[in-house]
């Protein structure tokens, strides 16, 4: 092994931590145009913990990657709030994958 590759296997170490992710579909009311959209994305992406947010005003909803090691579902759901929106069935997200879910 030369000094190359030791660099490399330390720089994958370094950036491959293993974490538990969730995904997300949470509806939000309240987003009427790309700005609205751009403004809950941001929140999200905010938050320490969220890997990857996207949001979409024509279907009111975001979805959101997040390490569940360093944050919530409840604290994804505040700072959507915080920003200015509501969240519509809130006791409940959808898990990205669920076939069940008719939100």
């Amino acid at each position: 092994m030369n000094i190359n590759d030791k660099y490399i296997t330390i720089l994958f170490q370094k950036n491959s931590r293993s974490f538990p992710l969730d995904d997300v579909k949470i509806k939000i009311k309240g987003m009427m145009c790309g700005h609205c959209e751009k403004t809950v994305t941001e929140a999200l992406k905010s938050v320490k913990g969220v890997t990857k947010a996207s949001s979409d005003f024509k279907n009111g909803e975001a979805i959101v990657s997040f390490d569940s090691s360093l944050t919530s579902l409840e604290t994804i759901k505040k700072a959507i709030k915080d920003a200015g929106y509501e969240i519509l069935d809130e006791d409940e997200a959808c898990p990205r994958t669920s076939k069940t879910c008719h939100h």
